[in-house]
């Protein structure tokens, strides 16, 4: 689980039992490649959930983003370019 980082406060108030479930869930993604985005809109009281299709040694898996664990509603994914220079 090298490729999970932790950026957190010096004070160590997130738990090593809430740190190793989210190590162990979102560590479930690496190597995973994006095939396929869709939006599930079917549900009329909540945003729409952006669903990533993704693949992984010749399986297809369906990645929601959620808003939280329930499902309240889809998410937000936010996406930086690591490799562009802010400064430019």
């Amino acid at each position: 689980m090298s490729n999970i980082i932790w950026n957190e406060p010096t004070d160590n108030r997130l738990s090593d039992n809430f740190k190793k479930y989210y190590n162990e869930h979102y560590s479930q993604l690496l190597g995973h490649t994006i095939t396929e985005i869709f939006f599930d809109a079917t549900h009329d009281d909540i945003e729409p959930f952006p669903v990533l299709i993704t693949k992984y040694r010749g399986k297809e898996y369906q990645v929601a983003v959620m808003r939280d664990p329930e499902g309240n509603g889809g998410g937000h994914l936010d996406i930086v370019n690591l490799g562009e220079n802010k400064n430019d």
